[in-house]
């Protein structure tokens, strides 16, 4: 791992930490050139595969759902997982210009028009039905979104990657997104239907490299730095080397034990002449008050093996607008569904069962209460 921090040569002020050395930083780096040819170069050869024209011309027919997919995911990666760099300048307008290529590309793997199905099958069965019984309600819906009804491919596309972004590990939901894109551009091989797609998938996975930076790394320990800065800590060398040194640790792992941390300060101080071994538990409960109550870096967890440290989660969040953004469309459709559910007349588990039958009730309440409180931590 790169450094992150380091102290000044007399030892007393912290330094901003480093960035890394890959990703985009201003308009005057050659990679933002680069990097913008890349992704026009991919929204071109995506915008001239034969799926896409109808005599000749460029038609666009796969409805609203699906550009708003692709906002939806462009948005999480770019502003919540942080994994494309810094929110601004030049690498802002490059994350905006992600959603042009990539909204083709989703196009392009659905390979689903909007339009009405074929007479006969099970689709209009079930279209004809629903038009029957809610035409009332279907009158005053907008044509933007009923198209979310035609394109139901896109649309059950769409509500599960968004429940699945309510979840925390970044890890899991980046897993998720490249299984569901792998396995849509394998039905596409295998139809044989390829077209322009590899030229622009190559095009598109070029600039992603160029441009890709865990700016979430960064974003963690900018905001230790500044706790430990914000809470008088520069003035003492030794604290701010033991905090550093157990953040860093912390990323690294998921917790450390008691015994650990002593380490850490039986290490910072066993050089200075007037320290004392006997006081190690002096010291350490000093530093451990500061980091705890003062910083708000760590928290003291406790099981049956002892007492440990965990970080303190809200290092990890970068707090800008744009994540925002990213969460809304979740929270939306969480609150949406959860309230839907629970005034709709249909259960799982009919509501005159006693005690059991608000069970489903209840249930997607405490689910849409977790997912809520995941998105808007």
């Amino acid at each position: 791992m790169k450094k992150f921090f380091s102290l000044n040569r007399a030892g007393e002020t912290l330094l901003e930490p480093r960035e890394y050395s890959n990703g985009i930083h201003s308009f005057l780096s050659w990679k933002f050139y680069l990097v913008f040819a890349l992704y026009a170069g991919a929204f071109l050869v995506f915008a001239h595969d034969p799926f896409f024209h109808r005599g000749g011309i460029f038609v666009y027919q796969q409805g609203a759902v699906t550009l708003f997919l692709a906002y939806v995911v462009v948005g999480a990666v770019n502003w919540e997982f942080n994994i494309f760099g810094k929110s601004s300048g030049a690498n802002l307008l490059l994350q905006i210009m992600q959603i042009l290529p990539f909204s083709l590309f989703l196009a392009r793997l659905l390979s689903s028009p909007s339009g009405p199905p074929a007479s006969g099958s099970w689709k209009a069965e079930a279209v004809a039905f629903v038009t029957e019984t809610f035409s009332g309600a279907i009158s005053v819906i907008p044509a933007w979104l009923r198209d979310f009804f035609c394109n139901w491919e896109s649309a059950v596309l769409l509500l599960l990657i968004l429940l699945f972004f309510c979840f925390r590990s970044v890890r899991l939901k980046v897993a998720f997104l490249l299984g569901v894109l792998v396995y849509l551009t394998g039905i596409n091989i295998i139809n044989g239907s390829t077209g322009n797609l590899f030229l622009g998938m190559l095009l598109f996975a070029g600039g992603l490299a160029l441009q890709f930076c865990r700016y979430d790394r960064v974003v963690f320990f900018e905001n230790a730095v500044r706790r430990v800065a914000d809470c008088g800590a520069h003035t003492d060398r030794h604290f701010a080397a033991i905090a550093m040194k157990t953040v860093t640790m912390l990323y690294e792992k998921e917790q450390i034990s008691r015994d650990t941390f002593l380490e850490i300060v039986h290490d910072e101080y066993s050089h200075e002449p007037d320290y004392r071994p006997e006081e190690l538990y002096l010291y350490a409960g000093e530093v451990m008050r500061q980091m705890v109550y003062r910083c708000g870096l760590v928290e003291i967890k406790g099981s049956s093996s002892g007492f440990y440290l965990k970080v303190n989660p809200l290092l990890g969040f970068y707090d800008n607008l744009l994540s925002c953004a990213s969460v809304l469309p979740r929270l939306v459709l969480v609150l949406a569904i959860s309230v839907i559910w629970i005034i709709l007349p249909i259960d799982v588990i009919p509501d005159a069962i006693p005690f059991f039958g608000v069970l489903d009730d209840v249930s997607v309440a405490v689910l849409s209460a977790m997912a809520v409180n995941n998105s808007v931590r």
